[in-house]
């Protein structure tokens, strides 16, 4: 027998569901650190990739190459997955959410949905531009990465490989250009 189709199958409201999230977590605690590895790497891909095809698109495929930079790629590879993952998922989205709702009992704090979601607003506002805002705000993969393995490492390495695949995305052209 199948199951009758879900309007949020296949959605982020699919992703935030807190039975799947719970189901993944289980996995997870099963499958041991080789398959937290898995799934955080295959997050931050796909991450990476939606946000190439989205600027491609969203360009006509006009993507002008930047200024081949070994010091501007030190950043976004190593510093921001590290400072931000730190900053919005272990301290925000686990102990500073954790201490309010201990202090003040508000249930809602509890909800990983909620937790995904109001981490996710602030980390995508952080960053500042409308653009990468939104498509932040679109897709919570770290957030929902640190949710499902409890592991900051492994929203760290989320975060690095989505980055990885935007800087390269930005020098193969100049390479190429060259």
């Amino acid at each position: 027998m199948t199951k009758p189709y879900s309007i949020s199958s296949g959605t982020i409201f699919h992703a935030l569901d807190t039975a799947r999230l719970d189901t993944e977590k289980q996995k997870m605690d099963r499958g041991g650190g080789k398959e937290k590895i898995r799934f955080a790497a295959q997050i931050g891909g796909y991450l990476g990739l939606c946000r190439a095809v989205f600027v491609l698109s969203a360009t006509g495929g006009r993507v002008q190459p930047s200024k081949y930079d070994a010091e501007w790629h030190f950043t976004p590879l190593i510093v921001a997955p590290l400072a931000e993952e730190v900053v919005f998922r272990y301290l925000l989205q686990k102990q500073i959410y954790s201490w309010v709702e201990k202090k003040t009992g508000l249930d809602f704090l509890k909800s990983k949905s909620f937790r995904i979601l109001s981490t996710n607003a602030l980390f995508a506002l952080y960053h500042g531009k409308p653009f990468q805002t939104a498509l932040i705000g679109l897709l919570p993969a770290n957030a929902i990465v640190f949710e499902v393995t409890d592991s900051l490492k492994m929203s760290i390495l989320s975060h690095f490989v989505n980055n990885l695949v935007v800087v390269t995305g930005h020098v193969l052209p100049h390479l190429w250009t060259s």
